[in-house]
């Protein structure tokens, strides 16, 4: 399996998971795994595994994607920096102890705050750029 590439394996993971019939709340079988958040942390975050630790406001419901983390910037097709205002509704989150959209490699509010067992625990949010649109001048 060494020699193979992520999309080989999260390929035969979707033909095991429509036999096995998989569900999730992304679909079944192909879009089970295709759609997996965790999956895609696991093969290109390198995360160990899945948090054991629930959000306090998620409780371990993926909950879409949230950008706008505190230090987070949109970054344009020429590198240019432009901070980005949260949103009174994620400040209450973040106030409120959500860390779950800061996986490594992940956007999504997974509904789990990472910890040990996932990847290093997060004391604070760590912020990235958002986007890098190549075909806009300026976001």
């Amino acid at each position: 399996m060494k020699d193979r590439e992520p999309l080989d394996i999260c390929n035969a993971l979707a033909q095991w998971a429509g036999v096995a019939n998989v569900s999730s709340d992304a679909g079944t079988g192909y879009l089970a795994v295709m759609k997996s958040d965790l999956l895609h942390r696991l093969i290109y975050g390198g995360e160990r595994g899945p948090s054991q630790t629930p959000c306090p406001v998620h409780k371990g419901k993926w909950s879409g994607c949230d950008f706008g983390w505190p230090g987070s910037e949109w970054v344009n097709a020429k590198g240019e920096r432009t901070p980005v205002d949260i949103s009174p509704r994620l400040q209450e989150a973040v106030d409120a102890g959500c860390r779950c959209a800061t996986h490594k490699g992940s956007g999504c509010t997974t509904g789990w705050n990472p910890d040990e067992f996932c990847c290093a625990a997060l004391e604070e949010p760590t912020p990235g750029p958002l986007s890098v649109d190549p075909d806009m001048d300026q976001l």
